[in-house]
């Protein structure tokens, strides 16, 4: 019962945030003048959190890095239904064991209810991490979405110097 409450807690936050995070935008939006706007797309930062940590990927699709939110979309994906499986699987064993009279069965019962159990931890705990770390990209995403960065390339420079011998230079620019 208080996990329950928790987790209704935990996305009445997550409503609550988003909902205000939605109407301050709109109300800096409503107070700019024409003049003000800026001729670049901007993307918002916290509802690009908000979003990868909704839905798997759909921050890195706001932020238009595609590839990376379908990589994110079926990491996330595969480590939800592996742990889902897990969660099964416990379930099942631990029916087993709690309906098994025989010593040995119980115990091999109880040894793969332990074994699923430990998996599906493991796999949530790696779902949590991969969560965060998305959230984060996502965020660091939409701050530098109009980023105007230099490409990377390889010059290729020559000439005579004072001396009248030719020079050949390679310079690479990172």
């Amino acid at each position: 019962m208080l996990r329950k409450s928790g987790i209704l807690l935990l996305l009445a936050l997550v409503i609550t945030s988003g909902i205000i995070t939605l109407a301050k935008a709109q109300e800096t939006r409503l107070k700019q003048s024409p003049a003000d706007t800026v001729k670049l797309e901007r993307k918002s930062p916290s509802g690009a959190l908000f979003r990868s940590m909704l839905v798997p990927g759909w921050g890195q699709w706001y932020t238009k890095r595609h590839f990376k939110s379908v990589a994110v979309f079926l990491g996330e994906g595969a480590l939800i239904g592996f742990m889902a499986y897990e969660w099964n699987q416990l379930e099942k064993f631990k029916d087993k064991f709690q309906s098994e009279s025989d010593p040995v069965l119980k115990n091999f019962y109880f040894r793969s209810f332990e074994l699923h159990e430990d998996n599906r931890n493991t796999y949530l705990w790696f779902l949590a991490g991969a969560v965060f770390v998305s959230m984060w990209d996502a965020y660091v995403d939409a701050h530098l979405y109009n980023f105007d960065q230099e490409r990377k390339q390889l010059d290729l420079m020559g000439g005579l110097d004072k001396e009248g011998r030719v020079r050949v230079a390679i310079s690479y620019s990172f």
